[in-house]
């Protein structure tokens, strides 16, 4: 009977370590501090699952915001100066000017009142909110507004019972600048780049050789005819022909180089917001583990050992999220250099890529790209030139080999524009077969989601019904996040591919800087 006892005993302390007591948490006497008034509230704060909890509508007014309740959805609204907040009682997702927020703790209904997370609230409208433990106090001031406007996870003390509000669509970063559409970021590298300004340079110098070597030609003499100086001035104008088209070629490469460039940092930005914003989750998920260990350590449920081992965890995660800040900042650094941008210079990416299944003719493919490759023209007009070598060949003076010469280069030109067709088709091959294993990927991504997104919603029921926690319910949420970040990598791989699949010459520019 004591063993059975002991055992009950241990199962009801675990299940208030883990959950939290909310009835124990009110008789601590929460004091809420705004700008140095202790404020009075008809009810009473409570302390829920770690969480300080507040009467919704005294909270708002007292911070200067309007609010309302709808009664048959049970939705709040409260609305201050631009920002606008949305909570559902019992939703562990809230909404900041249309943004989903995941709420570690929702808004509840205690004793026939509705109740609001304080620290969420608080941060949300602009002000800085503090957890005295030693007094039991919340102190809010109105006065400091955070930079950013986000409450992020690593702020927060990771110890107090206040909630972990974490951000769940996008990574908590600053942004200085409007936002940047892909085709406008284009546009700017394309005027930012020295290498296109040469190139169009280089294109107007070869204009003018051409103007120049017409100038020279009195009569257009017949293939080996005997008029070497009518032949040398023909095939020298040929030559200029040719050669400003190769320019005009450049210049055209240049450009989509440029595309292709930017297309490949753009996305490395996106990506690189997405994997902040899990570093910013796994932190709040380890400063989650963290109390949960001293609270066990503190009722004899765990030991030492083990808090160390969270902290240990807790550090690991941070220094993960500080590489993870630093990659974003870095992936900013390096669109900015081609677009003219300044180094620290941040802003939004509305053009996130869709996925799409992708479909083509291979080999027709393989066709059109050694039709439009600017290496294979340049490698045809190089026979060309060649061959104006032969047809407009000057015997006089020449050496006895020297003909034959020029039919040799005749043929490594050939051999060299052979060459390049066979490289871009297996260019082309290899990158649809690329493009087909990642949408394989995301298939298999698609099926693991759908069970994380079903596992979510199950831990969600439960535990509207008392049967599992809310830190369950963050775990939930984050597998499904973290898998939402693989997603995003996936897709922006394939917008990637997809590109270099079109235009397989460019890969080698595009993936420079």
């Amino acid at each position: 009977m004591k063993r059975l006892g002991s055992a009950l005993l241990s199962t009801v302390l675990l299940s208030s370590v883990i959950s939290g007591v909310g009835s124990a948490a009110a008789a601590n006497n929460i004091k809420v501090v705004i700008n140095g008034v202790t404020q009075s509230y008809a009810q009473q704060p409570v302390l829920n699952h770690n969480a300080t909890l507040v009467p919704f509508r005294a909270i708002f007014e007292s911070l200067g915001a309007q609010v309302s309740y709808d009664e048959a959805n049970h939705k709040i609204t409260a609305a201050k100066g631009p920002d606008t907040l949305e909570f559902r009682i019992n939703s562990t997702t809230a909404y900041k000017n249309g943004q989903s927020i995941a709420l570690a703790t929702p808004a509840k209904a205690i004793n026939g009142s509705t109740y609001v997370p304080l620290r969420f609230v608080g941060e949300s409208l602009g002000a800085k909110v503090n957890w005295d433990a030693a007094t039991s106090t919340v102190k809010i001031e109105t006065a400091q507004t955070a930079s950013s406007g986000q409450t992020t996870p690593a702020a927060q003390n990771s110890l107090n019972p206040l909630e972990t509000a974490v951000t769940s669509t996008y990574a908590t970063y600053e942004t200085n600048t409007e936002p940047l559409a892909y085709k406008d970021a284009v546009a700017l590298a394309v005027s930012n780049s020295n290498s296109i300004k040469s190139q169009e340079a280089s294109l107007k110098a070869q204009n003018n050789s051409l103007e120049d070597a017409a100038d020279d030609i009195d009569f257009i003499p017949p293939r080996n005819g005997s008029n070497d100086a009518a032949n040398s001035a023909f095939n020298n104008y040929s030559q200029q022909q040719i050669n400003y088209s190769i320019a005009q070629k450049k210049l055209e490469t240049e450009k989509d180089g440029a595309g292709l460039q930017v297309k490949n940092k753009y996305n490395a930005i996106i990506d690189s917001i997405e994997k902040k914003r899990i570093a910013d989750l796994n932190v709040a998920d380890a400063e989650w583990k963290l109390r949960i260990a001293q609270t066990k350590r503190d009722n004899q449920m765990a030991s030492d050992y083990d808090v160390t081992q969270a902290q240990n965890t807790l550090t690991q995660q941070k220094a993960a999220q500080e590489v993870a800040a630093k990659a974003l900042d870095d992936a900013y650094r390096s669109l900015n250099a081609i677009i003219g941008y300044k180094a620290d210079q941040k802003y939004e990416v509305p053009d996130t890529p869709k996925f799409e299944v992708f479909e083509d003719d291979v080999e027709a493919h393989v066709g059109r790209v050694q039709a439009d490759s600017p290496t294979v023209w340049m490698a045809e007009r190089g026979i060309e030139q060649a061959e104006l070598d032969i047809n407009y060949f000057n015997f006089v003076g020449s050496t006895d080999n020297a003909y034959e010469n020029k039919e040799i280069n005749v043929e490594l030109k050939k051999i060299s524009a052979a060459d390049a067709k066979k490289q871009l088709e297996d260019a082309v091959r290899q990158t649809y077969n690329q493009i087909k294993e990642l949408e394989t990927q995301y298939g298999q991504l698609q099926a693991s989601m759908t069970s994380a997104q079903n596992a979510l919603d199950m831990t969600k029921k439960r535990f509207e019904l008392g049967m599992s926690t809310e830190y369950e319910v963050f775990q939930a949420e984050l597998q499904l996040e973290s898998l939402k970040q693989q997603m995003t990598t996936l897709v922006t791989n394939l917008d990637n591919a997809k590109m270099a699949y079109e235009k397989p010459w460019l890969a080698g520019a595009g993936a420079q800087g």
